[in-house]
């Protein structure tokens, strides 16, 4: 996608002059501006949301592991190899996700750009000025929101990773899993001679 940058804006701004006629052009793209800036919120809070989402999951996937610790007495190398590489996993999803919640500074209009002292008495020119500013917003914002979305799809990877290996290990336990204590008259051979 082709960005311009902020003189270039200027430029295309003042090459027009002010009219009936051009002034609507200055009303429509200040209704698109106003319109990215707020798909730019929205973009943001999506992100935000799917990383509370991903933050639950592995929530989730560690209350799971710490609720068998019998596992790391029982399991052998192989075993624990996909356990501990689930868990790594899991930790690197849940610091991308936080990662892409991190408070930053979120840009938006500042008072001093919202009412420009010069611009006051001259409405077509103030216009043209928040049409800048608008853009100026949107380039910051969609920059912060490109590190926010890096952050998360590092995140989804980890995540799914994460359940892949665990799904892994469970696998593992179903085939090879012991035979219930009230089966001790047909041992699984299977499974002794895989803890052997």
């Amino acid at each position: 996608m082709h960005e311009l940058d902020g003189r270039e804006v200027h430029r295309r701004l003042e090459s027009y002059p002010s009219s009936a006629t051009t002034d609507a052009t200055t009303d429509e793209v200040l209704r698109i501006g106003e319109l990215m800036l707020q798909e730019n919120l929205s973009r943001a809070q999506s992100v935000d949301a799917k990383a509370m989402q991903i933050i639950g999951y592995v929530g989730v996937i560690y209350t799971i592991i710490l609720s068998q610790r019998n596992w790391f007495e029982e399991f052998d190398r192989l075993e624990l190899f996909f356990l501990g590489a689930a868990i790594v996993c899991t930790f690197v999803a849940t610091v991308a996700a936080m990662a892409s919640m991190w408070a930053r500074s979120w840009r938006s209009f500042s008072d001093e750009e919202w009412f420009r002292k010069e611009l006051l008495e001259e409405p077509e020119a103030l216009r043209r000025f928040h049409v800048a500013t608008m853009h100026k917003v949107v380039s910051e914002n969609r920059a912060l929101h490109h590190r926010k979305g890096s952050s998360l799809v590092v995140a989804q990877g980890g995540l799914a990773a994460a359940v892949a290996l665990f799904a892994v290990v469970l696998i593992f336990q179903a085939i090879y899993a012991d035979p219930p204590a009230g089966e001790g008259d047909r041992p699984s051979e299977q499974g002794a001679g895989r803890r052997a």
